[in-house]
C-alpha cells in the first residue's frame, strides 16, 4: 500500500471517529464533547427541527438535543452503511442512522427483572445523516455541516412528547 492510500484510510478514520464520538456525545448527554466536534458556527440542515440555518454549537444542542433527550431514559444512536469521500483536507460522510429513543411511562412499570425495553414507550427514527468535515491544525476533525433527513419512524411519535415534559421538569 502507498503512502497517499495510507493517508486516505487514516482520514477516513479519524472521520468515522468524530462520528462516533458526536453519537456517543448524545447517548451520554455529553454536551462538551459534541461542542467540541462542532465548528462554530457550523450550518445544520434538520427538516424534524425545521432548521437550515448556521448556528453556534450551543443553539444546536438548545433546539434538540439538550431540549429532548434528558427526558428519555435511554437512547441509541446506531450509524451503518457508511460512506466517505476524503479529498484534502475536507472530508464527506454519508450514513444511515437510526436513533432510538426510550422513556419509561412511569417507574412503577418497571420490574428489576425486566429489562427496559419490554415496559418503554419508544420512537425510532430511520435518518439519512450526511456531515461535511475539515481537518484542523492539531489533527482533528470538526463538523462543518450536519444534514439530517428523517425518513421513517417507528413506534409512538408521543414518546417525544413525554420526553419534552420530563425533561423540563429537570434541574440542568
Amino acid at each position: 500500500m502507498n503512502d497517499e492510500k495510507l493517508n486516505v484510510f487514516t482520514k477516513k478514520a479519524a472521520v468515522t471517529d468524530t462520528l462516533l464520538r458526536y453519537l456517543d456525545g448524545l447517548d451520554a448527554r455529553n454536551w462538551g464533547q459534541i461542542t467540541e466536534l462542532l465548528s462554530k458556527p457550523f450550518h445544520l440542515q434538520a427538516a424534524m427541527l425545521n432548521v437550515d440555518q448556521i448556528i453556534q454549537p450551543e443553539e444546536y444542542l438548545a433546539l434538540g438535543p439538550k431540549r429532548f433527550l434528558p427526558g428519555f431514559d435511554f437512547t441509541s444512536h446506531i450509524c451503518s452503511n457508511t460512506k466517505i469521500v476524503v479529498e484534502n483536507n475536507n472530508a464527506h460522510l454519508k450514513t444511515k442512522l437510526l436513533a432510538c429513543h426510550h422513556v419509561k411511562p412511569s417507574d412503577a412499570d418497571m420490574t428489576d427483572s425486566s429489562p427496559m425495553f419490554i415496559n418503554t414507550i419508544y420512537c425510532n427514527m430511520h435518518m439519512n445523516w450526511e456531515g461535511w468535515f475539515s481537518l484542523q491544525d492539531h489533527a482533528s476533525w470538526l463538523i462543518n455541516k450536519i444534514r439530517m433527513d428523517v425518513v421513517a419512524i417507528e413506534g409512538d411519535p408521543k414518546a417525544f412528547d413525554l420526553a419534552l415534559e420530563r425533561a423540563s421538569k429537570k434541574p440542568e
